[in-house]
């Protein structure tokens, strides 16, 4: 008996060790991860995007909408995570539609570069640091 309880307590274990790995290292998902929305985008710092809390970079103001934003996978040379109808502030251009977006690789040479966009601004680039965590419902 002993031994099929820690048997079962290994293996839950392991597979909620995997399940927790693939949902946050946004690194390491693909097309088949995809789409899905977004409850966290955590930061190195501390930070953290999500429903009733905002993030700044410069001038502008990243929140979330009335509903979860969407993550889309693009790409085939290009790979990029594209996190969609998030709102954003300014002072002078006042409130907006933004994303953020993750480029995992490009062929331009790009390696894990991430921005805040802005697309009615001429698709304004705003570099942000990378999160660390990316947590999908």
């Amino acid at each position: 008996m002993r031994a099929r309880l820690v048997v079962a307590m290994v293996v839950i274990s392991t597979l909620a060790a995997c399940a927790t790995t693939e949902a946050e290292n946004w690194r390491r998902m693909g097309h088949a991860n995809f789409p899905a929305r977004v409850t966290d985008i955590e930061f190195p710092n501390g930070a953290t995007l999500k429903a009733g809390s905002c993030l700044t970079w410069g001038t502008w103001r990243a929140c979330y909408g009335q509903a979860l934003p969407i993550a889309t996978y693009e790409g085939d040379e290009d790979k990029y995570i594209n996190i969609s109808t998030l709102r954003c502030h300014n002072a002078v251009e006042g409130e907006r539609d933004c994303a953020v977006v993750l480029w995992k690789s490009t062929p331009r040479g790009w390696s894990t570069s991430c921005f805040l966009t802005i697309p009615n601004i001429s698709n304004w680039l705003v570099p942000i640091g990378c999160p660390s965590r990316l947590i999908r419902s």
